[in-house]
């Protein structure tokens, strides 16, 4: 066996040090500030993006940063599914607590402003409430759901309702506290009268198998996994195929419903022929995922297998059809913070020069906005603090 021996001599007094210290102390020196930095790029995210930043081309920086985020994103989301499976009893049924706050802003408050003054010949009044918030629960088991819901304008209640739901047999029965204390039937299996069964099939029937959709899925045996590389699976089809070249604007300055940001900007102009050939990519992985064919069956998307594959067919023929009149240019922006987080996303149109879709968020202290644009309309915005 060979062994290995270490000697270390001290020695302690005046000596004169010798000429060869100085670069032995300028490596140890060197040796101390390239591990602080190594420490600081594996564990400060602001200093691991800023590398990033500085390092990579504009393109590989985003690609890095969206597979990044993504894996994260499928970590929590498979981790909160793994979460809600070991707490749920399947044969107890589900359980879930729900409670939704909207503030109207001041440009919402005005358009119904606008729209009193134009209809009613008089402005809001002073009172009207510009909080809501929905709270209530849901339960399910053995085909039976229960929902209760409680509307309150500002903090005075507007609203009670409880729906209970046969689901096997199609059937609901629906009160309103404030209108009676009596249970309005509804079901779809009543031939007389088509708009209750429409009512029940569009509104209902989904939202009962969204509940019961943990429960649906454990059942078709999709693991916490399964949803990761899902969610993995497809960013990387998407960003893969981004295959143009994308510039960064640094330190971008703007706001979110008043909260203000500063992020830096990564904008990749594509064709609209290559958008349309990465959705076909995504019809095609779509087409024989199993995964993906369970979690939308279950949630209410779609009621069979047929009907799944009869979604794909129509996608991608329109997709085709779209394929060969596409002629325009897009360009896709994304804002990411100094931490290396997505925050914004932002497609544009360049021929109209209009917003096809944009979702914005910004953090500043204890203050947040969100807001979610299709073309010219506000379709979601969130302020709190």
């Amino acid at each position: 066996m060979k062994s290995n021996n270490f000697n270390t001599k001290y020695s302690v007094g005046a000596d004169t040090p010798k000429k060869k210290s100085v670069p032995v102390i300028a490596g140890i020196c060197a040796l101390v500030l390239v591990g602080a930095s190594a420490l600081a790029y594996a564990f400060v995210p602001p200093v691991k993006n800023a590398v990033r930043l500085a390092v990579l081309k504009p393109e590989d920086y985003l690609e890095v940063v969206v597979q990044d985020n993504c894996e994260s994103l499928a970590k929590i989301v498979s981790s909160k599914y793994n979460e809600s499976v070991q707490s749920t009893n399947i044969q107890d049924g589900v359980a879930y607590d729900y409670d939704i706050s909207v503030e109207l802003k001041d440009d919402v408050i005005s358009t119904i402003d606008d729209y009193f003054v134009e209809n009613l010949g008089e402005s809001l009044p002073d009172t009207f409430p510009t909080t809501y918030s929905i709270n209530g629960n849901i339960n399910s088991k053995d085909g039976l759901a229960s929902f209760d819901m409680y509307i309150l304008a500002n903090d005075s209640n507007l609203l009670t309702a409880n729906l209970i739901s046969d689901i096997d047999n199609q059937k609901l029965y629906a009160r309103v506290n404030e209108l009676s204390d009596a249970y309005v039937y509804l079901s779809n299996q009543d031939d007389s009268d088509s708009y209750y069964g429409e009512l029940y099939d569009n509104c209902m029937k989904p939202f009962e198998k969204f509940s019961l959709s943990d429960v649906s899925m454990v059942e078709d045996g999709i693991t916490g996994k399964d949803l990761a590389d899902t969610i993995v699976k497809y960013s990387n089809i998407f960003i893969e195929n981004l295959d143009s070249e994308s510039t960064i604007d640094k330190n971008v300055e703007g706001d979110v419903l008043s909260v203000e940001y500063k992020y830096n900007v990564i904008s990749t102009t594509i064709s609209e022929q290559q958008l349309i050939d990465i959705s076909l990519k995504v019809l095609d992985e779509m087409e024989s995922d199993e995964i993906i064919e369970s979690i939308l069956i279950d949630n209410g998307t779609f009621d069979s297998n047929e009907e799944y594959l009869q979604y794909i067919d129509d996608a991608k023929e329109f997709s085709n059809t779209q394929l060969s009149n596409a002629d325009g240019m897009v360009t896709i922006k994304t804002y990411v913070n100094s931490y290396g987080i997505v925050c914004g996303f932002e497609m544009l149109d360049l021929v109209d020069d209009d917003n096809i879709i944009s979702i914005m968020f910004a953090l500043d202290d204890n203050s947040y906005g969100l807001d979610v644009q299709m073309e010219e309309y506000h379709l979601l915005q969130v302020h709190g603090k």
